[in-house]
């Protein structure tokens, strides 16, 4: 029941789940996402891009949040597409490699996106960090502090 459909690489699907899944399983809790999620431009944000839509990597449209996983070979384009996307109204938040290899940072991020919820995070079970640690170790992702 875990399994979030259109990821399009194991990074962002790792990101999604960390951020969704319940707290007994290392994760946020936070509303399931929709991983790559077209966005229509629309009124003043289509004249800064030469493209009709975008692609949210990690989304919660209803709240217009957006978590971008970003490679180095991305930044020019992304650029483009967060000024786009803010013009919207939309909230993005990025993401990078060292960001998701780190568990302090990951959980700056999942702050980040708690405040942009409205949903503050709670810790529904006293271990969770040995939780969070095991379920990174299965999604392949480092525990680095």
């Amino acid at each position: 029941p875990w399994i979030l459909d259109n990821a399009a690489s194991p990074r962002e699907a790792a990101l999604a789940l960390l951020m969704s899944l319940p707290n007994h399983l290392g994760g946020y809790h936070f509303a399931r996402p929709r991983l790559n999620h077209s966005i229509e431009l629309t009124g003043a944000a289509r004249p800064l891009s030469r493209k009709e839509y975008y692609v949210a990597d990690v989304c919660w449209p209803a709240q217009r949040l957006i978590l971008e996983y970003l490679t180095s070979e991305q930044l020019q384009e992304d650029a483009v597409k967060r000024m786009t996307l803010q013009a919207m109204n939309y909230r993005i938040i990025t993401v990078g490699r060292l960001q998701l290899n780190s568990t302090s940072e990951t959980r700056k991020i999942a702050l980040s996106v708690a405040r942009a919820l409205g949903k503050p995070i709670r810790f529904r079970i006293g271990d969770f960090d040995a939780k969070h640690k095991h379920l990174r170790e299965v999604l392949g992702l480092p525990s680095w502090q």
